[in-house]
């Protein structure tokens, strides 16, 4: 039966490859991870740029932000407004720079992978 609007609902995968997708098992976790090893200091590297992401993009904000109109807007202190705006700006261009250094460790950890695992099909032929 046609969907709302005359489209077919279409389904992303067919019963036959459902049946034959591959089973998640401990050996092929095993395998998975046996190519991450190597790097794992760079994966912790990205965790840890990851948790410092969002600590900075979501604590600093409302702090700022209520500071902002508690103290700089209501006692008329243009000095501390501009030091809270210019923190504030501070705070989400530390957390868009460990956002762009977590990308770029991403990258570099999936590549360096790629290029072990065709090595290993390489030299296994």
């Amino acid at each position: 039966m046609p969907a709302p609007g005359g489209y077919r609902r279409q389904q992303f995968l067919t019963e036959e490859e459902k049946a034959n997708a591959p089973k998640v098992t401990p050996q092929l976790l095993k395998r998975i991870l046996s190519y991450l090893a190597p790097y794992w200091l760079q994966f912790i590297a990205v965790f840890v740029a990851i948790l410092v992401s969002s600590v900075v993009g979501l604590l600093p904000p409302p702090i700022i932000t209520g500071r902002i109109v508690d103290q700089a807007l209501v006692g008329d202190d243009l000095t501390l407004l501009v030091r809270l705006l210019f923190t504030a700006l501070g705070a989400m261009l530390a957390s868009q720079l460990v956002g762009v250094l977590e990308n770029y460790i991403n990258s570099w950890i999936s590549e360096r992978i790629i290029y072990d695992m065709k090595n290993e099909m390489y030299l296994s032929v």
